[in-house]
């Protein structure tokens, strides 16, 4: 809701309080009455008013109730509804950090053909890690070091810089092959 419907909400919730308590007021003045009654006719008129003021209290009550649950349940999806455009802008922004970074090792390290071949795959693994909970509580420079390993490419050294930042960070020193398979080495110059 925007915040005029809030305040709107907001005062229909009020209005209904106060009719409720109106009611109630009535009620009693009814109930009063009906004990007060000196001959069976006020009496059985005094119920008959008390039993119809009463049913419009309780409907009051029932009115209010149901505005206080709507309000606290808009309140909820606004708030859930806020979590997941948060979510999801962040994750898009972590997605194109993360292949801007890898593809630029990408296409200056292979040809077109591997390139967009790699480009592809990098792709397919950000969409299934981008499903993953996990995937914003994951260190990006760990990120793209497990990456470029499941994509067989060398991770660069140092990591290129994550978007938005002025310097370039140092990647954590490690093996920059997976443990299954060799470093390349430079031919020999000859």
């Amino acid at each position: 809701m925007s915040d005029a419907a809030d305040i709107a909400h907001q005062r229909r919730l009020e209005i209904a309080g106060r009719l409720a308590e109106l009611a109630l007021s009535l009620v009693e003045d009814a109930h009063g009455r009906a004990l007060a009654a000196d001959t069976p006719e006020a009496r059985r008129a005094a119920i008959d008013e008390f039993e119809r003021l009463s049913r419009a209290g309780r409907l009051g009550l029932a009115l209010h109730e149901k505005l206080s649950r709507t309000g606290e349940a808009d309140a909820r999806e606004r708030q859930e509804s806020a979590a997941r455009q948060t979510r999801a802008r962040r994750t898009a922004e972590r997605r194109l950090d993360v292949r801007e970074r890898i593809g630029a090792v990408i296409w200056n390290e292979y040809d077109r053909p591997d390139a967009e071949s790699l480009s592809e795959e990098l792709e397919d693994l950000l969409a299934a890690e981008a499903a993953s909970e996990a995937f914003l509580l994951e260190d990006p420079d760990a990120l793209i070091l497990r990456l470029c390993l499941q994509l067989g490419v060398e991770p660069p050294t140092p990591l290129p810089p994550r978007r938005g930042e002025g310097e370039v960070r140092e990647r954590a020193a490690g093996p920059l092959h997976p443990p299954d398979r060799p470093a390349r080495t430079p031919a020999p110059s000859g």
